[in-house]
């Protein structure tokens, strides 16, 4: 599954009340979903970390194209 539609995933299970985001998480899904390059390795944390609290079993790697 691509990075934008995890993050879209995320946010709609957050938008049904199936898991709580803060602003910050927020920010940075809608930016998943937008911006087409690669995620870093803190960034594939972050979206991993916050897939795992919502109990979705997807995970992304990093990705070190330029």
């Amino acid at each position: 599954m691509r990075i934008s539609d995890l993050a879209m995933k995320l946010l709609e299970v957050h938008r049904s009340g199936g898991t709580k985001l803060s602003r910050k998480a927020g920010n940075f899904l809608g930016e998943c979903v937008v911006d087409p390059h690669p995620l870093t390795d803190r960034q594939a944390e972050w979206l991993n970390s916050l897939l795992e609290r919502a109990a979705l079993a997807d995970r992304v790697e990093a990705s070190h194209e330029a």
